[in-house]
């Protein structure tokens, strides 16, 4: 093996700012960085390379394999991938001529294929299903596997934006945009099939500042891909890359003019190196790679899956034609490059080879391999070679991707897999003779103790483009891992999220299996990859655990619908909503108070506090809860995106026209809070409008939710407001970016356009009359104003009739809460008496009440207070009571540590209940310091407000069922009677006084719905 030494050919790179540091928010930083000081890494057999680039995250898909897991499973079964083409491409018969010379056909018909390759989650990447239809899926597929590859290396969209992470994509074919040109598609995209704009997707999603690149040398494409991207590292050009490749067939054209060219194999099979070799089977797939400089990767604590310690290319220049290789050209790149970065080839012991099983190419790749290694050493058949083309077939652009991945899935497992097909060594290649031998078995990957595997990976492209690197095995001796064996008094926090119950339901379940398959993951480094590299999105699970059988427990819970202690699930609403959650979340992160109170909850480990905090839609600075020593990213399961079918658009019939309407069908309308209401009807047009557009379906459009999240982009726009000019006239493009939701756009239409939403009103309403003036434009200020005089008891009963029968949802209330209430006031009853016992109350026969009073020294104000008690201890029989003569009598002895010994287990399980957490923190805290409180040593509202802080008590007033329905019902009263107040006196502006505020329950939720009507209030005043 060899003595590595570090290249002095590149200068070594800047280590990068940390986050914990100070920074300005101009200065350049690496802000996905989690540490400080230099790293305490001592690789063993590997010296810290200048240069080095390290793999830190992957994802793929391939045939028979939705991700490199299953990929990795196939590989070792020796499973064959390739199959007849499916009629979900073309008819293969329709086409199909075992002749060769056969013209205008084609004599191969098998194909590796992807399956689901419709299948996307347009709204996740901000993308309108409209837009979805129009756009390749090799675009597609790259979206969802290279942020999949930004979720393996632990990096959130959060960490990632604003940094210069480059993206390098292999992309060569573009057969649907011929499929849509042969549909004569209604719609067409000019985006939509773009390779410059599938390079582009995820930087504008992420806010990538690196470049982003489509790269096309045919088959090398994505191996020439990942050498450029390293390049860039290595020059500090960018700090992170993100290289893949993808490849699809869908047309019969790609395969006609292959069989013509005789590149392809008439048995379906690539027979990589055997004697029989007749060409190449196409395949398919999609493969990311997260690419970062060594030194980063270690001081980040990044996994890293392998390093790249040499790659280059080059190209044949003139052969024997065009697409011939040059035996010349691949010696002269594997010499250079293992000149330049000083690497040994007796060193290497496994070589994917390009290997697409052709007689011209095969012998040509094996020469020049043996050349280049047996000028270095004289040992024979030690290396061994493969070909993942014999598996999956040769996937193009995608192939050196599929070499890299089956590469590293290699090394992490120590084992080489099998080549296929490979019965008789190609005669024109001396393997005996030579360092190699096909592998055609698993087998342990050999190597030396401390010794790190190394493999070099080839691609070739048939324009002549050349491209080999080399991987080395990563072996890290951690000097500062971060405690493997957290004791149970720790626990961790495991956060999930996704944009739907459903998906978020998915991703529990694809956890609970990934931890029960993998029980030597550290806790402590999956709950910090969860929280550093995940996106917070609006349905969100938290869960406190300190071992795997807890966490797995949970995490079943959660899966069917349990409760359970140390799980917090909640609904966090989205940045443009001014749903309750969000506004809380909004105040806390803007307050100051806020802001410490979390930093104190990091630093103090109140993991449960943080925890109902981020499931709420707060911010958490993660960072903050480890201090100074981070745990490690580890690979765990990604984002499952939603399944939904998008293919072409419809096919344009020749010759007819498609006339555009003068307003859409609001017969199926979205439901709305008022359906005869003006404002209703405007967001319910508007979202036809909206749905027809972006073809999105009416109930996933949220008046709330802001444009941009439904992919409402430049195009969309200008298709959006040529259709509403037919109707309204002129409208300024600025308006869509000016008002960012539906809902704020029907105010504008309501003000600006006001004729023309009457005279659809009516329309809507049959020819039936509106109110008397219901709208009048002021000509002066050109506001909406209203003006039926209605005297004050017809406005009361407009407002009842706004407000539907809620009698069914108290019922559902009752249903739901009254016995976990019933259960809680029981144990509270017996806390009760205990508390008033240890005080020395009530021990002996018969008690005066009278007396206890004067004895105990109870303040006047109390009286009131101790009478209640004596009332209720009485009806649980804890004691008699006489009310005339105010005798106690037979009171019950309960054993008091067993009591509170119930209430502790207890009180775990209402602690998670999202309608009686705030109870059940509230009375362990009074009922604790009530001695306290009846002897005079505390004030009670020092107990019920310690340091002067609302939190104990404030839980009680909002974010529970009951409160929110109550509060829900007032905040809607006061709209309809804002609402008829403006029919009859227009120009009025209310003054608005609530009486008992409290801790702002109510308050929040009227603030919430008045936010649309502002205009239309003077002043809003309350008491406490």
């Amino acid at each position: 093996a060899s003595s590595p030494v570090s290249s002095t050919s590149h200068t070594s790179p800047t280590p990068l700012v940390r986050l914990t540091q100070p920074v300005s928010p101009t200065s350049p930083v690496s802000v996905y960085s989690t540490r400080t000081e230099a790293p305490k890494f001592a690789p063993m057999g590997m010296s810290l390379r200048t240069g080095a680039i390290a793999i830190v995250g992957m994802s793929g898909k391939y045939p028979d394999a939705k991700n490199v897991s299953e990929y990795w499973q196939n590989l070792v079964q020796a499973k064959d991938s390739v199959r007849e083409i499916p009629r979900t491409r073309f008819n293969v018969s329709d086409y199909y001529d075992p002749n060769p010379t056969a013209l205008g056909k084609m004599y191969c018909k098998e194909l590796g294929a992807l399956e689901g390759i419709e299948y996307f989650d347009p709204l996740f990447f901000r993308l309108s299903p409209a837009d979805a239809e129009s756009m390749d899926p090799q675009h597609r597929l790259f979206l969802e596997e290279g942020y999949k590859a930004f979720e393996d290396a632990g990096y959130s969209p959060g960490l990632l934006s604003n940094i210069k992470c480059g993206i390098y994509l292999g992309i060569m074919s573009h057969e649907y945009e011929l499929l849509l040109a042969q549909q004569k598609a209604l719609t067409t995209n000019i985006l939509g099939t773009n390779p410059a704009i599938a390079a582009a997707r995820l930087a504008y999603l992420l806010n990538l500042k690196g470049p982003a690149i489509p790269i096309d040398t045919a088959c090398s494409s994505s191996l020439v891909a990942t050498h450029l991207a390293c390049q860039a590292l290595k020059s500090q050009e960018i700090d992170m890359a993100l290289v893949g490749g993808v490849s699809l067939y869908l047309t019969p054209e790609s395969y006609i003019g292959m069989c013509s060219a005789g590149m392809l194999s008439p048995d379906g099979r690539c027979k990589t190196c055997d004697a029989s070799a007749n060409g190449f089977v196409p395949g398919e797939g999609v493969g990311a790679l997260v690419l970062k400089r060594l030194s980063d990767a270690q001081a980040d604590h990044d996994q890293i899956y392998g390093v790249i310690i040499g790659s280059g290319i080059n190209q044949d220049g003139a052969t024997n034609g065009i697409t011939a290789p040059s035996i010349k050209s691949q010696i002269e790149l594997k010499r250079e490059i293992y000149e330049k970065y000083e690497i040994d080839p007796a060193s290497i012991s496994y070589v994917e080879m390009h290997g697409t099983g052709t007689q011209l190419g095969d012998p040509i790749e094996l020469e020049a391999l043996a050349t280049v290694f047996e000028e270095k050493t004289p040992r024979k058949q030690y290396c061994a070679l493969g070909s993942v083309k014999s598996n999956i077939g040769h996937t193009s652009a995608a192939a050196g991707m599929a070499s890299v991945h089956k590469v590293l899935l290699s090394m992490q497992q120590k084992k080489l897999v099998p080549s296929l097909h490979f019965k008789q060594p190609n005669p024109h290649f001396d393997f005996a003779a030579s360092p190699f031998y096909v592998n055609t078995a698993v087998r342990d990957w050999q190597s030396e103790a401390g010794v790190p595997r190394r493999a070099a990976v080839s691609s070739f492209g048939y324009s002549g483009t050349n491209a080999h690197l080399v991987i080395e095995e990563y072996i890290a001796d951690w000097q500062d891992t971060y405690p493997p064996a957290k004791s149970p008094q720790s626990p961790s926090l495991f956060i999930l999220s996704a944009k739907s119950e459903q998906q978020l339901t998915s991703y529990a379940q694809e956890m609970k299996e990934w931890i029960q398959k993998h029980g030597e993951l550290n806790l402590a480094d999956v709950a910090f990859t969860l929280q550093m590299g995940r996106a917070a999105l609006e349905h969100r699970l938290a869960i406190l655990a300190d071992s795997q059988a807890v966490l797995l427990k949970r995490l079943d819970s959660f899966i069917h619908k349990q409760a359970s202690a140390g799980l917090y699930t909640a609904q966090a609403m989205r940045s443009q909503g001014t749903g309750s959650s969000r506004i809380d979340a909004m105040l806390f992160e803007k307050e100051s108070d806020g802001q410490s109170l979390l930093r104190i909850w990091c630093q103090e480990k109140k993991l449960d506090k943080i925890a109902l905090a981020w499931i709420k839609g707060v911010h958490v600075d993660w960072k903050t809860l480890y201090g100074e020593q981070f745990p490690h990213r580890v690979s765990l399961p990604t984002y499952p995106f939603a399944r939904e079918s998008y293919w072409m658009p419809a096919r344009h019939a020749e010759g007819v026209s498609h006339p555009r309407p003068l307003s859409p069908d609001t017969s199926t309308s979205a439901s709305v809070a008022e359906p005869d209401g003006l404002l209703a009807f405007t967001i319910s047009y508007l979202i036809n409008i909206l749905s027809a557009v972006l073809k999105i379906s009416l109930q996933r459009l949220d008046p709330e939710i802001g444009f941009d999240e439904y992919g409402l982009d430049s195009l969309a726009i200008h298709r959006l407001q040529a259709r509403m000019e037919g109707v309204f006239g002129l409208i300024p493009i600025t308006t869509f970016f000016q008002y960012k939701c539906i809902r704020d756009l029907a105010y504008y239409f309501l003000i600006e356009h006001a004729e023309t939403i009457h005279a659809l009103f009516q329309q809507r309403s049959n020819g039936q009359p509106l109110p008397s003036q219901n709208i009048v434009r002021d000509a002066r200020t050109g506001e909406v104003v209203a003006c039926s005089p209605q005297d004050r008891a017809s406005i009361q009963q407009q407002i009842q009739q706004h407000i539907p029968d809620q009698r069914a949802q108290i019922e559902s209330l009752h249903a739901t809460l009254d016995q976990p209430a019933q259960e809680m006031e029981e144990i509270l009853a017996r806390l009760l008496w205990v508390q008033l016992q240890t005080l020395g109350w009530f021990t002996k026969a018969h008690t005066l009440t009278t007396e206890l009073k004067a004895r105990a020294g109870l303040p006047a104000y109390c009286h009131r207070w101790l009478d209640e008690t004596i009332r209720i201890l009485a009806q649980k029989k804890y004691i008699s009571y006489d009310e005339q003569s105010g005798r106690v009598t037979n009171p019950i002895s309960i054993d008091h540590e067993r009591t509170w010994q119930e209430w502790e287990r207890w009180k775990a399980v209402w602690l998670a209940h999202l309608d009686l957490s705030a109870q059940a923190a509230l009375v362990e805290v009074t009922l604790r310091g009530l001695p306290k409180i009846l002897t005079g040593q505390s004030a009670a509202t020092t107990v019920l407000f310690p340091k002067s802080s609302r939190e104990l008590v404030e839980g009680v007033y909002k974010h529970n069922r009951v409160t929110d329905f109550f509060n829900a019902i007032l905040a809607d009263a006061v709209v309809a009677y804002l609402n008829e107040i403006r029919k009859s006196e227009g120009s009025a502006r209310l003054r608005i006084l609530e009486v008992g505020a409290g801790t702002g329950g109510t308050s929040a939720m009227i603030f919430q719905k008045l936010l649309p009507y502002q205009e239309y209030i003077q002043e809003y005043c309350y008491t406490d």
